[in-house]
């Protein structure tokens, strides 16, 4: 049987749960400034979304704690600990492109961390492994989504 670095895996799912709070946030922050056609229906995806992100910081954090970990405190640590770095909100709130551009290099980091720590976890830890594949899987699902707001979808 594998040996895992609990304070490790309890740290890496600390910068997730940090990401997922901050995604939340520029979600929320698109959802209330959008205008415009395309904005109204970013907007709505974007309200949609916090929601996921949030559910995801609550399955990390509960993950944490059964691990004999501290979920890691928010105020002032989102932009210290998250995968993102400094969150950056678009300069005009009415463009959605540039709201959907900037998610959508969020989701991008957000995969390659998941897909990072399903590598690591596999075969090692399991409940961590399927937590985060699961969450992967939810990441992927919103890059897509994001592409076909503004008409952009890659090839995979």
């Amino acid at each position: 049987q594998a040996e895992i670095d609990v304070k490790g895996v309890i740290d890496d799912l600390n910068k997730a749960v940090a990401s997922e709070w901050a995604a939340a946030y520029f979600f929320w922050v698109g959802s209330v400034v959008q205008e415009g056609f395309l904005g109204e229906e970013v907007a709505e995806y974007f309200a949609k979304q916090v929601q996921g992100e949030l559910n995801h910081a609550s399955m990390l954090s509960k993950r944490i704690v059964e691990l004999g970990g501290q979920p890691v405190d928010m105020i002032g640590k989102v932009d210290s600990m998250s995968m993102f770095g400094r969150l950056a909100i678009p300069k005009d709130p009415g463009d959605a492109v540039g709201f959907v551009k900037k998610a959508l290099e969020f989701e991008a980091k957000a995969v390659e961390y998941y897909n990072k720590l399903a590598k690591k976890y596999f075969c090692k830890d399991h409940t961590s492994y399927k937590l985060v594949s699961d969450i992967l899987a939810d990441e992927v699902a919103d890059e897509d989504e994001l592409e076909n707001l503004i008409g952009r979808k890659k090839n995979r």
